[in-house]
């Protein structure tokens, strides 16, 4: 199985990481979205499977209660409702991560390219202020990570890839499974 390095308690540094953490992710794609299984669902998984308590849910989902160690905002921009995340995120004392697999939060390099939604653009100096907001920030890539730290050099980046969880991996198993030949002998 995938370990997650290093750990979220060691990104967020909090004090007294002997304790299972409470984490919630939020985010922007809904349940069934390839980003929000890759991003929010396999993470939450292996660090369940690490012992700590992990929730996932939509952002366009109401009533989202707030109340863990750590919440990861993933593609969540500061626009109001992301503001509203941020802030009951601060209030309960919960260290606050901003997550992308993506140059969501660079305008320049979204600019100019007829496959990429203008809205993307549009969104891009938000998602800066986010991520400028966040204790930390994880992102998918080396790429993504320098490019984080060279919008907000204060801030603690750490890459953790796509990886398929236990469960596509035992679903991956049982389809080669069921399509080899089986040997007679």
């Amino acid at each position: 199985m995938p370990l997650i390095h290093p750990t979220i308690a060691d990104m967020v540094e909090l004090q007294e990481n002997s304790h299972p953490l409470r984490i919630l992710f939020v985010a922007n794609d809904p349940p069934g979205h390839a980003v929000f299984r890759y991003r929010c669902e396999n993470i939450a998984e292996v660090l369940r499977l690490q012992g700590h308590t992990a929730e996932v849910v939509y952002v366009g989902q109401p009533r989202v209660i707030v109340d863990h160690d750590v919440v990861v905002l993933h593609r969540i921009c500061a626009n109001a409702e992301g503001k509203r995340l941020a802030a009951a995120a601060r209030f309960c004392g919960a260290a606050l991560v901003y997550s992308t697999d993506d140059l969501v939060f660079d305008e320049f390099s979204l600019r100019g390219d007829a496959r990429i939604p203008q809205r993307w653009a549009d969104f891009a100096p938000l998602h800066r202020q986010m991520l400028c907001m966040a204790d930390a920030v994880i992102v998918s890539t080396d790429f993504l990570k320098a490019a984080a730290e060279t919008v907000a050099p204060d801030k603690k980046a750490f890459v953790i890839r796509n990886f398929l969880s236990p469960e596509l991996l035992r679903l991956s198993a049982e389809a080669r499974d069921s399509i080899l030949p089986v040997s007679s002998g």
